[in-house]
């Protein structure tokens, strides 16, 4: 079903889905066809992006399998909880700026991925208005 994916395949989807299914928890309960739409959803928002943004994009998660390198001799993936926590909140709050932009873009595309699904419309009190010609 990645087939249809431009970016999110491969190493860059477990990644991806390993940090977000610490940042937003509910993505831990998804079923393939939402974990699929979630892929989905983000994949399409970095279509729209330029290749350079897209680059770094992924040169940041790739980091990120870095720095928990430092902390914990492992991929984020496998960290324990308290060291990815310690490394989402040094990134969240980060001195250097390009990080923490990083962070904040990547945490942000993380809950786009979940909430955007309108299976959770509902559960998130999202109300569909209807738009007006007025």
């Amino acid at each position: 079903m990645n087939a249809e994916r431009k970016y999110l395949r491969g190493n860059r989807e477990r990644r991806f889905l390993a940090i977000q299914n610490f940042l937003v928890p509910k993505s831990l309960n998804f079923t393939e066809a939402q974990k699929h739409k979630s892929l989905n959803l983000v994949d399409s928002m970095l279509v729209d992006k330029s290749a350079k943004m897209v680059r770094q994009f992924f040169v940041f998660l790739a980091a990120i399998d870095i720095l928990s390198f430092f902390i914990g001799f492992s991929k984020f993936a496998s960290l324990s909880e308290q060291k990815k926590k310690s490394l989402m909140n040094f990134l969240f709050n980060c001195p250097l700026t390009l990080l923490r932009k990083g962070f904040w873009g990547l945490n942000t595309l993380c809950k786009l991925g979940v909430y955007a699904q309108e299976d959770f419309y509902d559960e998130i009190g999202y109300d569909i208005k209807e738009v007006s010609n007025h």
